[in-house]
């Protein structure tokens, strides 16, 4: 008999760790820190643009799926700010 293991992974076990800084009126940080670099948040209107887009940009700056890591394992926006 074939058994499978399968887990859900955490936002911090996926992507690694990921840290906010700072809040933003709409509620979103004004950057977060991953790997040892900070990031400038996207507008609301960016992120709202992805989700509806079905194609994400990833912290770097790749094209990626909206829950997808691109090949050096930068993951999207939305997956980073835990929006899905």
């Amino acid at each position: 008999m074939l058994r499978v293991a399968t887990s859900r992974l955490t936002v911090n076990e996926a992507v690694g760790e990921i840290v906010e800084h700072g809040k933003r009126e709409d509620g979103l940080p004004e950057t977060i820190e991953w790997r040892g670099q900070l990031f400038d948040v996207p507008t609301f209107e960016e992120i709202e643009g992805w989700v509806w887009d079905s194609v994400c940009e990833t912290l770097e700056g790749g094209t990626v799926e909206p829950d997808g890591w691109d090949c050096t394992g930068c993951p999207s926006w939305l997956l980073a700010l835990g929006l899905v």
